[in-house]
């Protein structure tokens, strides 16, 4: 019998909406107030809050100060001395610097005060600049311009000019700031840059990349004292005069903002360069280029170049156990020590969220269109990864080599055990792109795989003696459904049983045992389906989209993602780990920031269990 390729169920479109939404939790808010003698709007945004100076032909800002009070502008203001040096964007003729007049007049764009998006307009006879400021960051965007101009940032990393304040451009490296300065032009052109004692970063940007001259430097006032770090597109450094030129006319923007200083130099450039693609909308996320999608390609593009540079950079982050990482994207190649993963730091040598068995996969396919050895043998290596993971009951943690907590898990979640069936069973069977596996894994694979379907046979609940279907994680001794995290009770799963029925659905001449298992899964996904409710997303006044759940008799059938081992009665916990029954009762960071209801079980019941049973039948 050949075996069905089913699909995992419809995907929910909900949950990128509130994702996306949810991003902006916080609106930006404008209101006008005196900040240190001066006329400002103040605009507080999730990550800070800029003081923008207004009256008297001045623009720019005054104040850029992060979430944990640290101003990194301080124009004209403390800390250290000639705080009149500093200031963003401080442009040609004094446009855009706080504290000097350059004959400029700003206003509120269309008056709109708080939103996800709050902008301001700066006008001189020379120039137009459009600040919109966003939850996450400020971007400028040049309207008019008469002759050349620059972006010029004149900071206090970290609210104090210290010794150790740093930053850091596209290519990874760290570097402190000197008096003469380091780069005369560099790209892409953005850098990030910190102080070593506060949990913030900030980054500024430009785009497009061009040929206009940038610089940076450290600046000494009398005495020795250290008064800030500057940081320009569009100038030369004192060499040249600093001069200003190659910027002109509308095309230029200039991003700036703050984030933790907990990510890594990658996720960092992904961030930008999302940022940068898409600078006046709110929302927009990291740039990935790793994903499933990658496996979707045409065979020939896997000898490309293009192919073979991820499959390079993958390589890289693979363990010396033979395993990936989770939650990293896998197509930029570590550009620095902590851009891998390492071990104990809960993301190295995991199934979850397609790690170790997606990059397998990918490499698999490069090996066959290259013939190349080094990609063979680091999916062999993560073969043997795959075959020392699993317990000797057939099921597969979480984390390999184990780590305590739930981690250790037989992990039926996010579908991580039955990725992991799913690459086995093709390995075993010896066709492309896995033609390159040798007989003895081959083998292994083979048993893995049928060790694997034994344990997901007996980790299905009864209930009364009657089979029903599967938690999302289940003890690996008792094999019974276990805790997760504090809101992930044992339970039964309308979500993690649709991956695993698919993937009983696709085996090749199911046996008896696999066929009721099917069946009576199916069964109760019909039985525990929700009639007659919708899920709804509703904003609410402070501008975060909430989840809640509205009747209608016309609505399609809903499933929770956790059921009650003995009742069926859907489960919503909230970090507490109280049960409650009542969606509603839940509060609204979990309620709205986690999947408790999906349609994950549609498409099978509608379309691939009813294919699958006529195939069955028609081969019996």
């Amino acid at each position: 019998m050949t075996a069905f390729p089913l699909r995992a169920g419809a995907a929910i479109t909900i949950t990128a909406l509130l994702a996306a939404a949810n991003a902006q939790a916080q609106p930006v808010r404008l209101t006008e107030t005196e900040w240190h003698g001066v006329g400002t709007y103040k605009i507080e945004m999730r990550v800070g809050t800029v003081y923008f100076e207004k009256d008297n032909g001045v623009s720019g800002f005054k104040s850029f100060i992060d979430r944990a009070g640290n101003d990194w502008v301080a124009s004209y203001l403390p800390p250290g001395p000639n705080g009149d040096f500093r200031g963003f964007p401080n442009s040609v003729g004094n446009f855009g610097h706080a504290g000097r007049d350059s004959g400029s007049t700003t206003t509120i764009v269309d008056g709109i005060t708080e939103g996800d998006v709050v902008i301001l307009e700066s006008s001189n006879d020379d120039f137009t600049f459009r600040y919109h400021f966003l939850a996450d960051r400020v971007a400028i965007e040049v309207l008019r311009s008469t002759g050349d101009y620059h972006f010029l940032l004149e900071t206090v990393a970290g609210g104090s000019a210290t010794e150790g304040d740093w930053y850091v451009t596209a290519d990874g490296r760290r570097r402190i700031p000197t008096e003469a300065g380091e780069l005369d032009d560099f790209t892409p052109e953005w850098v990030y840059l910190g102080d070593p004692d506060v949990d913030q970063v900030m980054f500024f940007a430009k785009a497009p990349d061009d040929d206009a001259p940038n610089e940076n430097h450290r600046q000494f006032r009398p005495g020795n004292v250290h008064n800030m770090d500057l940081y320009s597109f569009g100038r030369t450094g004192a060499e040249h005069g600093y001069e200003t030129h190659g910027m002109n006319g509308n095309e230029h923007v200039a991003i700036i903002g703050f984030v933790s200083a907990g990510r890594t130099h990658n996720e960092m450039a992904a961030l930008i360069e999302g940022y940068l693609a898409d600078p006046f909308t709110p929302g927009v996320g990291p740039v990935r280029l790793w994903g499933r999608e990658l496996l979707d390609r045409d065979p020939d593009w896997y000898g490309s170049e293009e192919a073979i540079a991820i499959a390079d950079a993958v390589v890289r982050y693979q363990s010396y156990q033979g395993g990936w990482p989770k939650s990293t994207d896998l197509a930029r190649p570590p550009l620095t020590e902590g851009d891998v993963p390492r071990a104990g730091d809960g993301r190295a040598n995991s199934l979850d969220n397609d790690a170790t068995t997606v990059p397998m996969a990918y490499l698999a396919r490069v090996a066959t269109a290259t013939g190349d050895f080094a990609w063979r043998a680091a999916f062999n290596r993560g073969l043997d990864y795959l075959f020392a993971a699993q317990y000797d009951n057939g099921g597969w943690p979480q984390f390999w080599p184990l780590r305590d907590g739930y981690y250790s898990r037989i992990t039926y979640n996010d579908d991580a055990m039955v990725n992991v069936l799913n690459l086995l069973r093709d390995v075993a069977s010896g066709e492309a792109p896995y033609a390159f596996v040798d007989d003895k894994r081959r083998q292994q694979a083979a048993e893995a795989v049928a060790r694997g379907i034994d344990c997901i046979l007996r980790t299905q609940v009864r209930q009364d003696g009657r089979l029903t279907a599967w938690g999302a994680q289940h003890d690996e001794n008792t094999l019974a459904p276990a805790w997760a995290r504090a809101y992930e009770p044992p339970s039964l799963s309308g979500n993690e049983t649709v991956g695993i029925l698919a993937f009983l659905m696709s085996l090749d001449d199911p046996s008896p045992d696999v066929i009721a298992a099917v069946d009576a899964g199916v069964a109760w996904l019909q039985e525990v389906a929700i009639e007659g409710q919708r899920l709804d997303l509703v904003h609410n006044p402070d501008g975060r989209l909430e989840r809640i759940i509205t009747p209608d008799p016309d609505a399609p059938l809903l499933w929770a993602r956790f059921y009650e081992l003995e009742t069926n009665r859907p489960l919503f916990l909230d970090r507490d780990s109280v049960y409650r029954y009542d969606f509603s009762e839940i509060g609204y960071e979990r309620r709205s920031g986690y999947n408790y209801h999906g349609h994950w079980p549609a498409e099978l019941l509608a379309d691939d269990y009813p294919a699958w049973h006529e195939l069955l039948e028609n081969h019996n």
